[in-house]
């Protein structure tokens, strides 16, 4: 039903339905990439912890206007009130209304509507750790690394992003085995750079609005598990291979950091 006041006044702004799908949760938390299932935290740790590890948490957003229910199982909806500036201040009550055959059920919900009128473009900026892994982006099947379906999943990911706060996104740079920033070996030992992904990427976050892009932790990248280390592709035979060997010296990434930082800026 409609957001009203007790005074019977309508709220200026509109209103959205999520259904939360659950995210199946494998590992509690044991500190960064320390972090896997078969590693339990400490004591002291799971004593703060809410819940231990597996458990299912309704985590992703996906708008809809119908939902599959199932006997014996929790199911979660969030309604999004989007308040327009002019709104007049109050608290505004409405019902969602639910019904699964012919049994039917109302919940009543409110809200309080503040006077003061928050900055479109926050003074704090807010970050996403945003990994765009294909498997990452889709509970069904996994596309091809920057396929157009893949780019269309990061654009779905980012508008949503966008719509709830965000306006930095952590970007991809050389790093993964598919990078954003392809690297590629030259003949005669030089490096050179594709930016065809990251210019896309660029516009894809900035046309949505997003007034940052933070580029990936680049220093650590080779010792790093979580990024995949570098890739290089060779352009005379297309061959890909690491550039730094996971353990080996870092004579030769600490020569190709300075290479890509020029290219870069």
């Amino acid at each position: 039903s409609p957001l009203r006041r007790a005074d019977g006044s309508l709220l200026v702004g509109d209103a959205s339905v999520y259904e939360l799908v659950p995210v199946h949760v494998e590992a509690n938390t044991n500190g960064g990439s320390r972090t896997s299932p078969d590693r339990i935290p400490p004591d002291d740790w799971l004593e703060q912890f809410i819940r231990k590890a597996p458990f299912d948490v309704a985590e992703v957003l996906v708008e809809a206007e119908r939902t599959q229910l199932a006997a014996g199982s929790t199911h979660a909806l969030l309604v999004d009130v989007s308040v327009s500036p002019g709104a007049e201040a109050g608290v505004y009550g409405a019902e969602l209304r639910l019904k699964a055959g012919d049994a039917a059920t109302e919940v009543p919900f409110s809200l309080r509507v503040h006077q003061t009128v928050v900055p479109a473009d926050a003074a704090l900026h807010s970050t996403y750790w945003f990994f765009p892994q294909p498997g990452n982006l889709t509970s069904g099947e996994a596309p091809e690394w920057w396929s157009q379906r893949h780019w269309e999943l990061i654009e779905n990911s980012g508008r949503q992003l966008r719509a709830f706060g965000q306006d930095s996104i952590l970007t991809p740079l050389i790093d993964l085995p598919e990078p954003l920033i392809q690297t590629i070996r030259n003949e005669d030992e030089s490096y050179s750079f594709d930016y065809a992904r990251f210019d896309r990427w660029a516009e894809l976050f900035l046309g949505l609005g997003f007034r940052y892009l933070h580029g990936h932790h680049i220093s650590m990248l080779p010792e790093t598990w979580i990024y995949e280390g570098v890739f290089v592709t060779d352009r005379e035979t297309g061959e890909r291979e690491p550039l730094v060997i996971r353990g080996g010296a870092n004579e030769d990434w600490l020569a190709f950091v300075p290479v890509f930082y020029r290219s870069l800026h």
